[in-house]
């Protein structure tokens, strides 16, 4: 099971992740939302901990799990006192779950069929998003919570098959950030008693046919995003994502701001099997989107970068990346996406690795991989 332990001596807390390297992407037809559902059922309790909720309240301590794409992700923030207690309470129940008949049915009822998929709890730019992440990444969000057929078929041997399959040593990891040895992780993870496995899941892929999608509601402003495939992480994207995206110093920004463009965002997103940089605008009108699609292809294409704009932009991550250091648990989730690659183990590794990056490496990645023939391209509105 591989450890990664940030320590720092200045934090007056601990901050706790388990995943287990298996998602909704992993899941076929008539399966869906089982990992939804595994993160739930290893709440209910097992043998040891039955009343888990309160043996960790009466530390101050919330459990707190979310399950992704490829990664359910367990975590945690406790006192450096009680993290040795918490950690071992906690993968306890992620590995030895107790999948009580009674109690799977009321999780299912209350918390698992209502939560499935309803565009209406997206906002249109939030939808356009993940529309355009479908096409990048050959997924389908909407069936990240389950189907609700496929749902009410899951049953407990379902639940521990899946289980059985995926939670294990060679599946699994921890990540630490506190005052904290490494050593003193070990020995949770080992006292633990893991089960040791060696199957890892597939993705299960799917093939869409097109590279653009409009979406005709009646929502008044447009909605445009942008995806450009990324074949491997470089850190360059790290700059590049500034240099495109919301602050003052924005190329995007610059260039649109007298359309009416009233967001410009970009992210950058990692899978097992390829990586995602999105590029979200919003326009009052259609017209203002096709007048903002014709700045951001011209943007694109003539991309130049001032040694002035390259240090603002290191100087702008490298911030980014200390207030990730700071924000305790929401910062090691932000953290933890890239790590899960093999790129970083260490937000000091991370700030290096930005310091070190050329401007043109940077202009190289723009210049080979934010092109239309490398762009998907999801726009949602009245179309009007």
């Amino acid at each position: 099971m591989e450890s990664i332990t940030i320590t720092d001596r200045s934090k007056m807390l601990v901050h706790g992740l388990v995943g287990v390297n298996v998602g909704w992407r992993h899941e076929k037809t008539g399966k869906t939302g089982i990992s939804h559902f595994l993160e739930h059922a290893i709440f209910l309790g097992n043998d040891d901990h039955r009343f888990q909720d309160v043996e960790t309240g009466k530390l101050g301590v919330n459990l707190n799990a979310m399950t992704f794409a490829e990664t359910t992700l367990f975590f945690f923030t406790s006192t450096k006192k009680d993290f040795p207690e918490i950690l071992n309470t906690l993968l306890s129940l992620i590995f030895h779950p107790d999948f009580n008949d009674d109690k799977l049915k009321r999780e299912k009822e209350a918390k698992i069929l209502t939560a499935t998929f309803r565009e209406s709890d997206y906002t249109p730019w939030e939808f356009a998003l993940e529309l355009s992440r479908n096409l990048l990444f050959n997924w389908d969000f909407r069936r990240a919570l389950g189907t609700e057929r496929d749902l009410k078929s899951l049953m407990r041997a379902d639940l521990a098959a899946w289980h059985r399959k995926y939670y294990h040593t060679s599946n699994s990891f921890v990540m630490i950030h506190g005052d904290i040895n490494e050593d003193d992780a070990l020995t949770s993870i080992n006292e633990a008693k893991i089960p040791l496995g060696k199957i890892t899941p597939s993705p299960a892929l799917i093939k869409w046919k097109q590279n653009e999608v409009l979406i005709k509601n009646e929502t008044r402003n447009q909605e445009i995003v942008y995806g450009f495939r990324a074949p491997e992480y470089e850190t360059g994207w790290e700059i590049l994502s500034i240099i495109l995206g919301n602050n003052w110093t924005s190329k995007m920004r610059q260039t649109n701001i007298d359309n009416c463009v009233f967001a410009s965002n970009s992210k950058i997103e990692w899978t097992t099997t390829n990586g995602g940089f999105f590029m979200s605008f919003g326009a009052s009108s259609r017209e203002k989107v096709l007048r903002l699609d014709n700045n951001l292809w011209q943007t694109l294409r003539n991309l130049k970068i001032s040694d002035e704009e390259f240090r603002v932009a290191k100087q702008i991550r490298l911030l980014e990346i200390l207030k990730m250091k700071e924000e305790g648990e929401s910062g090691l989730l932000s953290f933890v996406q890239p790590c899960q690659f093999g790129k970083y183990r260490s937000f000091r590794q991370m700030m290096e690795a930005v310091k070190k990056v050329e401007k043109s490496e940077v202009l190289d990645i723009a210049n080979r991989l934010l092109t239309k023939e490398n762009a998907v391209t999801v726009s949602v509105g009245s179309m009007e």
